[in-house]
């Protein structure tokens, strides 16, 4: 799992890195989101090569906030946030930097 910027934000940034711990060679890739208190909605990408369904979680220990009802939306998104069309992040091409500052070129 790593944590991959504000898909409201930087779709495109999102996209990237999840794109690219895809092509890593994970089997399962699982994007969600989550709202973090001090940051808002943030993102993240989950990757496995077990099959996971978000759907029906086994969640195995007592938690405060996420519940079977409530799980499985953090791992939609509205049309407006899926990017398409990305490239994968690499040393040589750093495609990353690049939609990440476009994506926050009007929030700054």
């Amino acid at each position: 799992m790593t944590q991959a910027t504000r898909p409201y934000f930087a779709p495109q940034a999102f996209a990237s890195i999840a794109k690219t711990v895809e092509a890593a060679g994970f089997a399962n890739l699982y994007p969600y989101h989550a709202n973090v208190p001090s940051f808002g909605d943030w993102g993240f990408v989950l990757a496995s090569d077990t099959r996971l369904d978000p759907a029906r979680p086994a969640l195995k220990v007592e938690t405060r906030y996420l519940d079977e009802t409530n799980f499985a939306k953090h791992f939609l998104f509205e049309k407006d946030v899926i990017a398409d069309g990305v490239e994968v992040n690499t040393l040589d091409r750093t495609a990353l930097l690049d939609y990440y500052l476009s994506g926050w070129r009007n929030y700054r």
